[in-house]
């Protein structure tokens, strides 16, 4: 699903016809995809269970931002919700030790993922998406050996790649 319209992209670049919308909903897809991938976050918000690795000072869950916890198990043992606090690209103990060292040891249930996208994400999958559409009569219609410039490329813009560092969990982490 989603998480920005074929008809949010159309009204940013004021296209009126419809008869690139599935071309238009593609480049979508492919805005959001690179979205999640550069910033480590899921747009959508979703419960899942995971075995997660210990030995450090965060557990981290595939599916960021975490918002909830539903349960932790360690070796078959529950924890206790206060025994851990949430920040949103991991889990950590609240003694602030690190966690027990093992690979998959800790059975985790939570919820992660945005339950609605922020604003600022949305409007860069919208210029990613319209500014791939604007440029797509030109990739498609040069040769081969002029395309030396990638979709990515088109959405590396200094004015794209601040609104989404912002939200990189990536970065959060360097």
């Amino acid at each position: 699903m989603s998480v920005v319209t074929v008809a949010e992209v159309k009204a940013l670049g004021r296209i009126t016809n419809d008869s690139q919308d599935v071309l238009i909903q593609t480049l979508i897809d492919s805005a959001e995809s690179f979205v999640e991938a550069f910033c480590d976050v899921s747009l959508t918000s979703a419960e899942v269970s995971e075995n997660l690795d210990g030995g450090g000072y965060y557990l981290y869950p595939s599916r960021k931002p975490v918002t909830a916890v539903t349960t932790i198990f360690e070796s078959g043992v529950e924890l206790a919700s206060e025994d851990y606090a949430l920040e949103c690209f991991g889990i950590y103990q609240a003694t602030e030790l690190p966690w027990t060292a093992g690979k998959q040891i800790f059975a985790t249930t939570y919820t992660g993922g945005y339950a609605e996208a922020p604003a600022g994400l949305k409007l860069a999958i919208k210029q990613m998406a319209l500014r791939a559409y604007m440029n797509f009569e030109a990739k498609t219609s040069s040769s081969e050996s002029e395309r030396d410039t990638s979709w990515q490329d088109l959405w590396n813009g200094n004015d794209i790649t601040a609104l989404l560092e912002q939200f990189s969990h990536k970065a959060i982490l360097a």
